[in-house]
């Protein structure tokens, strides 16, 4: 693992890289204009296919299916110490589901592999799937009683052999704490665009002041 840190709008923050097998060792960083993050929002797909009939739902159970059976998961609070699940949608092109879990804690969302029903990915949220299908972002590393999101994460998506979905640690994980990351979408293979609010207005914004004018930043990430 190599870590770095870089000087961005008069900040430093942490970005760690795992594994020796990415070219991505270098980061451009870069303010953009709203116009430029709602372009890529526009044409972003991010693929995850939301129809609940590619599954069955029972009033107990949500039954996804494998390449043999079903791998079955409690959709009912089951207690403290047990998790139970909510179906987030299907991504037909890497073959595999996205599922949240949820306790009594909070919550975490999984991929969760279409041969064998492995859970991977451990994310905080939902994902968003570069437009190759080759790596996975999200926002991450939540902190505080109110889970502020501060991170992002970008993970590869590869398959075994067996078609099974590998399990991959992020690749990247980017640590900060003067931006609120609320939005987060691929410009292209490359490059995501994050949309944040600056942590000292962070508070205000969550009283709902209605005199704060919300001073967003746009973001651009650009791995090299």
């Amino acid at each position: 693992m190599k870590t770095i840190k870089i000087l961005f709008l008069s900040f430093f923050f942490t970005v760690k890289i795992f594994g020796q097998t990415e070219n991505f060792t270098n980061f451009e960083l870069r303010t953009i204009d709203s116009i430029q993050f709602y372009q890529s929002k526009t044409a972003y797909q991010n693929h995850i296919n939301h129809d609940t009939n590619l599954i069955k739902l029972t009033t107990e159970e949500i039954k996804l299916p494998m390449k043999k059976g079903t791998r079955d998961l409690p959709r009912t609070y089951q207690g403290e110490t047990e998790p139970y699940y909510e179906y987030i949608g299907f991504i037909p092109e890497v073959s595999c589901y996205v599922i949240r879990e949820l306790h009594y804690e909070g919550s975490w969302v999984y991929l969760v592999d279409s041969v064998y029903g492995y859970l991977r990915f451990h994310m905080t949220n939902e994902p968003r799937i570069s437009p190759n299908m080759n790596y996975v972002a999200n926002l991450s590393e939540e902190f505080g009683m109110e889970s502020v999101p501060i991170g992002v994460q970008i993970r590869k998506i590869e398959k075994e052999n067996d078609g099974s979905l590998d399990y991959r640690p992020a690749l990247v994980e980017i640590y900060q704490f003067f931006w609120v990351p609320e939005e987060l979408v691929w410009k292209n293979n490359s490059t995501i665009q994050i949309k944040a609010i600056e942590m000292n207005y962070y508070d205000g914004i969550q009283e709902k002041s209605t005199n704060l004018m919300v001073p967003y930043i746009y973001l651009e990430i650009e791995m090299k």
